[in-house]
């Protein structure tokens, strides 16, 4: 059968006589010379709307693969795809031992997976592309799958067979979108891979009897179309076995084509059942018991291969059988359901171990220990036992049959490999395995890929660095609390040399700036309405001839009020400025200085003799920034995590939640303390404001911080679930608090109820007391210990707050 034959099966989509419409989910399938070179295109091709459409510039495509099939075709395929421009990421399993497609090897997938990763490409067969095509469903992606070797059926399906807790578990997936395969690199896969695709086929025989049964018994859909035209495609194989010997191309191609055929079979059926029978289940039994016992796995197709002679056997028994019915049914209607249910989950433990707990739980979700359903089971048998029986003496071949062909095609090893049992030695109650509360390999795996995720995105990592550096400059220069070269004028109502003397020593102030004098009441309150004055002096009629009679004279300071911290600053100097001229009046008129008396103050400031405001600022800066920029960043992470669906790796990985959340972390708390260097650096050089006080303290301190703030972005991201929410909630919950309760602009034991609580609970504010303690006073750890003891206790706090809120489970 070639490519456009399987193709138009494919896409076919006819009524049958089984009453069904038959159609398939496969996309495109290519089984040509040159398979690989059309891997571009496919990558370019039309999607369906639950995928999003790939971008060459920006997407990149993963591909996985083991080393063998890597270098049986992943290599090529990476040239391929980079002659096209087209980015890659690898992820390559160990050739030996096997992959086994468990929770490890699902963490392994998921985790290499970033923002950017537009399509997956399994590179393999068997475990590969279950793995793969597991992934591919979780994280909502397409995937591709190229084919290495013809060795098992699974390629067309939409289901993945799964090791989960040592148990074979199928789960709900969805099919690849092109599957390529190339006849010479299929010829050239291993001997046993190839007698393991002949063996695969040869047990759709029994499969397909077992089908046959089920409707009978069970009163199963059953189309006789599709079972013809799998029953074709095993009796074709097995006709061909001798060839796959010598690698013949055709052969091999015969073989591929039939696996590819029953997959198509099974989407026409809309189930296994026309590939997977009691051989599929007792080869799935096998891997189970190896995997227990420690022994190396067998390749699929291989187990039934071995399984269907078995089975074979089993129905070859049956024509030998005379059943009473009668004596069945009584018995059935006798047993203690109880006791049979017992004994059998004894069975249950003793024979899987650790896997019973999934197996007694699908016993007991399918009904299957029921009294009703064994009754009308023994009911239907009774009524097809002729056809039973007829169907085990004519339809399935010789045992020995099936065993000469798998061993003609290289399979003389597996086949001969020694019967695993049940060994009495499994304890009835399987061992726990046991939890590991907390792994640093899982939790470092995460912080690894946290940190590719930023070096993918360069635009975040920028900000990342350099955000911090950019506002510090601007929050630095554009904050400032100086009240100087404030703009003034006169209005000199009285113009004399007194007036005109008293004007003059405002002009002299390194604080004010002189303005064209006011020219009346109109022009005063335009020039203060418009904002070009923020004081004006008012001198009154006759004010030099009141101050020489001795008179009180009041003199008019128009303040602009709209500002209210400076305009109280404005008062302030003026005042000053008046009881100055004042005094000198006094000197001048009396000849002495009439300052002089019994007591007099004489003011000093410490820490910041100049009074401006940089140093003032620049420590108080940092704590907001090293606050707001890295928990935003950190709560980005995680809800990008839920917004592309990758989030899954946390819900179906054994990675706890304190794992994921200090994994995501880790690069984000490295990336504050560089931010924190470049801010302490910037405060140096350029601001020259410098570190007075213990290096090592503000350093530990800025440690301390910065895992608070990245641990209140994991905070904020357990309960938003996009990136506008996650910014939102970040901001309000950093920059509100830090500027109004923190003391960055006011005192927090200037504040009154809910605020000064606030302050004193909130870990901004004790960094900030580090900060300018170790700045501007030049304190070291024993100054500041009252300030270390609430950061310490809130990072604790955070982390175990964001642990208990994250739920490890999809809403």
């Amino acid at each position: 059968m070639s490519e456009q034959s399987l193709m138009a099966l494919a896409r076919a989509e006819t009524t049958c006589g089984c009453g069904r419409v038959h159609t398939t989910d496969i996309h495109r399938i290519l089984l040509r010379d040159d398979a690989l070179a059309q891997l571009p295109d496919l990558l370019l091709q039309p999607l369906p709307e639950r995928f999003q459409r790939f971008d060459p510039a920006t997407g990149r495509v993963l591909l996985i693969a083991d080393q063998s099939t890597w270098n049986a075709a992943g290599k090529q395929i990476e040239a391929i795809l980079k002659q096209r421009a087209i980015l890659t990421d690898t992820l390559i399993f160990p050739a030996s031992p096997e992959l086994v497609p468990d929770e490890a090897a699902v963490f392994s997938c998921l985790a290499a997976l970033g923002p950017q990763t537009a399509w997956l490409v399994s590179i393999g067969s068997g475990s590969l592309n279950d793995l793969t095509r597991f992934v591919s469903h979780l994280s909502r992606r397409p995937y591709l799958c190229v084919a290495t070797a013809p060795s098992m059926d699974g390629y067309a399906s939409d289901v993945a067979p799964m090791i989960h807790h040592q148990m074979k578990i199928t789960y709900p997936a969805h099919g690849a979108e092109a599957i390529i395969a190339q006849p010479d690199i299929l010829a050239h896969c291993p001997q046993r891979m190839l007698a393991a695709g002949l063996g695969d086929i040869l047990g759709k025989m029994t499969a397909l009897a077992d089908w046959q049964l089920g409707s009978w018994i069970e009163g199963e859909y059953h189309c006789p179309r599709v079972a013809a035209m799998v029953h074709q495609t095993a009796d074709e194989a097995l006709a061909a076995s001798a060839r796959l010997k010598t690698r013949d191309t055709g052969a091999v191609s015969l073989i591929m084509e039939g696996l590819l055929m029953t997959g198509i079979a099974m989407s026409y059926a809309g189930s296994s059942r026309p590939a997977s029978g009691a051989e599929h289940h007792l080869s799935h039994f096998l891997e189970m018991q190896l995997m227990q016992q420690n022994r190396p796995p067998v390749l699929h197709g291989s187990k039934v291969g071995m399984m269907t002679p078995l089975v074979i056997d089993l129905y070859r028994h049956l024509p030998r059988i005379t059943p009473d019915f009668a004596k069945a049914r009584a018995r059935a209607e006798s047993l203690d359901l109880t006791d049979v249910t017992e004994r059998w989950q004894a069975d249950m433990r003793r024979v899987y171990g650790r896997g019973a707990a999934e197996v007694i739980h699908l016993a007991e979700r399918s009904g299957r220990i029921s009294r009703q359903r064994t009754l009308a089971r023994l009911d239907a048998l009774q009524t097809h036992w002729p056809q039973v029986i007829e169907l085990a003496r004519q339809a399935l071949p010789d045992p020995e049959r099936i065993v000469s062909a798998l061993e003609e095609a290289g399979a003389r090893g597996e086949t001969s490999a020694s019967p695993v049992t049940a060994s009495p030695s499994v304890p009835t109650t399987a061992p726990r395995a046991r939890r590991v509360p907390f792994s640093p390999g899982r939790a470092w795996s995460y912080a690894l890929r946290e940190t590719l995720e930023l070096r993918r995105d360069p635009m975040r990592a920028t900000m990342a660095l350099l955000g911090t550096a950019l506002l510090m400059f601007v929050f630095g220069y554009g904050i400032s609390l100086d009240v100087e070269d404030l703009s003034y004028a006169v209005l000199d109502r009285d113009r004399t040399g007194l007036s005109q003397n008293y004007a003059l020593n405002l002009s002299g102030s390194r604080y004010f700036v002189e303005r064209p004098p006011i020219l009346d009441d109109r022009d005063l309150d335009r020039r203060m309405r418009a904002g070009q004055l923020a004081l004006a002096i008012e001198i009154p009629h006759g004010f030099a001839r009141d101050i020489a009679r001795g008179h009180s004279v009041q003199i008019g300071a128009w303040v602009d009020g709209a500002m209210p911290v400076r305009a109280e600053t404005v008062r302030g100097y003026v005042q000053g400025m008046h009881r100055g001229w004042l005094l000198e009046q006094a000197k001048h008129r009396l000849g002495q200085d009439a300052a002089t008396g019994p007591a007099s103050i004489e003011t000093r400031f410490r820490y910041n003799p100049d009074v401006r405001s940089l140093p003032a600022m620049v420590p108080a800066v940092i704590p907001m920034l090293l606050l707001m920029i890295p928990a935003m960043l950190t709560a980005l992470s995680v809800v990008r995590e839920k917004e592309l669906g990758s989030i899954i790796n946390l819900y179906v990985t054994p990675v706890t939640r304190s794992e994921f959340l200090l994994g995501k972390q880790l690069p984000y708390i490295l990336l504050a303390m560089l931010n924190f260097a470049l801010l302490t650096l910037l405060a140096v050089t350029v601001f020259g404001v410098p570190v007075k006080g213990s290096l090592l303290a503000l350093t530990a301190g800025a440690l301390l911080f910065v895992t608070f703030s990245t641990g209140f972005g994991l905070f904020a991201s357990t309960f938003t679930r996009s990136q506008i929410a996650a910014m939102f909630v970040t901001i309000i919950g950093t920059i509100i608090p830090a500027v109004q309760f923190a003391g960055m602009l006011n005192p927090v034991s200037s504040l009154e109820g809910v605020g000064y609580a606030i302050g004193q609970v909130y870990p901004a504010a004790h960094f900030l007391t580090i900060t300018r303690g170790v700045f501007n006073k030049a304190l070291g750890f024993a100054g500041l210990e009252a300030s270390f003891w609430p950061l310490a206790l809130a990072v604790p706090v955070i982390l175990v707050l964001s642990v208990l809120l994250l739920k490890k489970q999809e809403r």
